[in-house]
C-alpha cells in the first residue's frame, strides 16, 4: 500500500508539474507533461531549465515596461484629477492658452490644404528666376502681343499677294485675247479690201465710201485694241512692282515672325508653360506660397511661444504628463472629451493590473518548477543557479517576488 501511495503522490506531482508548465507556455498539460517525461533523461533536464530561465527572463523584462506603462497611466489620472480641482482663475489662464494652441493649429492645417501649390520643379524654377520672372512675363506678353499682330500682317500680305498674282495673269491673258483679236481683225479688213477692189474693177462698182467706211473702222478698231493693249501692259507692270513689293514685305513680315517665335519658344520650354498667362500664373502661386510659408513661419513660433507657456503653467500646476497635455489642447476645453478619456485610462490600468498579476503568477511558478528541478538535480550546472539568482535579482528590482 505504502508504495502505491508513493506511485500515486508522484503521478499527481507529475501532472501539478504539467499544469504549471502548460499554465506559463500557454500549451495543453499532456505535450507538457510528455516533455517532462522525456526530459528526466540524462543532460535534457539542463536544457529544459535553460529554457525556462530564458523564458522567465523575457516575461520579467515584459513586466518592467508594463509597469512603466501602467505608471504612466496612473500618471495621466492624477494630471486628470488635479486639473479638475485646480483653482477656477488658473484653469481658466490653462484654458485661454490651449485655446490659442487649437485656433493656430487650424490655422496650420488651412495653409497645408491650400490648392494653390507648385511642384518642387516649378517652384524651384521660381526662385532660381524670382527676380526676373517679372520683367519675363511683360516681355512674353509683349512679343505674344506682336506676335498675334504680325501673323494678322501675315494673312493681309498673303491675300494681297495672291490678289496681284491673279491680276497678273489675268492682264496676261487679256493682252494674248487682244493680240488674237487684232489678228482677226487684220484679217477681216484685208478681206473687204479685196471683196472692194473685186467690185471696183470687175464690176465697175464705185466702194469709195465702203472702203473709206472700212478703212475708218479698222483703224478705229486698230487703236482702241493698241490702247488696251498698252494700259494692260501699263497695268502688268503695276501689279508685278505691286506683287513684289507685297512678297517684299512678307518675307520681312515672317522674319520677324520667325524671332519672335524662336523667343516665345524658348521662353515656354524654359520655363514649363504653354503661354505668359499660365506663366504670370505660376508667379502668382510662387509669390502665394512664399506668403504662405512667412505665415506657417509665423503660426509656428506663436505655436511655440503658447506651449511654453501652457508647459510653464502646468508645470506650477505639478502636471507630470507635460507633453502629452500639449499634444492634446483639447482636454483642458472639451469635458466630454476629457471624461472618455478618464474612462478610457481606467479600462487600461485594470488591464494592464491584470496583466501585471498575470505575468508575475507565471513567473513565480515557474520559478519554483525551476527551484524544484534544481534541489533534484544537484549535478546541474552552477551556470544555472545564477541565471536564476539573476532572475530573482530583476523580481526584486521590480517588487514581483
Amino acid at each position: 500500500m505504502p508504495f502505491f501511495k508513493r506511485k500515486k503522490k508522484k503521478k499527481l506531482k507529475q501532472e501539478n508539474d504539467a499544469k504549471i508548465l502548460a499554465d506559463f507556455l500557454g500549451t495543453t498539460q499532456d505535450i507538457t507533461k510528455e516533455y517532462l517525461q522525456n526530459s528526466s533523461r540524462a543532460g535534457e533536464i539542463e536544457h529544459y531549465i535553460l529554457d525556462r530561465c530564458e523564458q522567465m527572463i523575457g516575461k520579467t523584462k515584459q513586466l518592467g515596461v508594463m509597469k512603466d506603462e501602467y505608471y504612466d497611466v496612473v500618471g495621466f489620472l492624477n494630471d486628470i484629477q488635479t486639473v479638475e480641482e485646480l483653482p477656477k482663475r488658473q484653469l481658466e489662464e490653462l484654458k485661454k492658452i490651449a485655446s490659442n494652441i487649437i485656433k493656430i493649429k487650424e490655422q496650420q492645417e488651412e495653409y497645408v490644404v491650400g490648392t494653390h501649390k507648385l511642384d518642387n520643379e516649378q517652384f524651384a524654377r521660381m526662385r532660381e528666376h524670382e527676380k526676373e520672372i517679372p520683367d519675363i512675363v511683360l516681355r512674353m506678353k509683349e512679343n505674344e502681343t506682336y506676335d498675334a499682330m504680325v501673323r494678322r500682317d501675315m494673312g493681309y500680305l498673303e491675300g494681297e499677294k495672291q490678289e496681284w498674282t491673279e491680276t497678273k495673269a489675268k492682264l496676261k491673258r487679256e493682252e494674248k485675247i487682244l493680240k488674237t483679236l487684232s489678228m482677226l481683225l487684220f484679217g477681216v479688213f484685208f478681206l473687204i479690201c479685196i471683196v472692194l477692189v473685186a467690185l471696183q474693177f470687175g464690176f465697175g462698182t464705185d466702194v469709195k465710201i465702203p472702203f473709206l467706211a472700212t478703212v475708218c473702222a479698222g483703224a478705229l478698231a486698230g487703236f482702241s485694241i493698241l490702247m488696251r493693249l498698252q494700259n494692260g501692259r501699263r497695268d502688268y507692270k503695276l501689279a508685278d512692282k505691286n506683287l513684289n513689293y507685297a512678297i517684299a514685305l512678307l518675307n520681312k513680315v515672317k522674319i520677324k515672325y520667325v524671332n519672335t517665335t524662336n523667343a516665345l519658344d524658348y521662353t515656354s520650354e524654359k520655363f514649363g508653360v504653354k503661354n505668359s498667362y499660365e506663366l504670370e500664373y505660376q508667379w502668382e502661386q510662387y509669390m502665394e506660397t512664399l506668403r504662405e510659408q512667412e505665415n506657417l513661419n509665423r503660426l509656428k513660433e506663436e505655436l511655440e511661444y503658447n506651449k511654453r507657456e501652457l508647459r510653464s503653467k502646468m508645470d506650477r500646476a505639478l502636471l507630470n504628463h507635460i507633453e502629452s497635455w500639449c499634444d492634446k489642447p483639447e482636454l483642458f476645453l472639451d469635458k466630454q472629451e476629457q471624461l472618455l478619456l478618464k474612462q478610457e485610462l481606467y479600462n487600461r490600468e485594470e488591464k494592464i493590473r491584470s496583466q501585471i498579476e498575470n505575468n508575475a503568477k507565471q513567473i513565480r511558478e515557474a520559478k519554483s518548477e525551476v527551484e524544484r528541478l534544481l534541489s533534484k538535480q544537484p549535478e546541474v550546472a552552477p551556470e544555472i543557479k545564477e541565471i536564476l539568482e539573476s532572475i530573482n535579482e530583476l523580481l526584486r528590482k521590480g517588487n514581483w517576488d
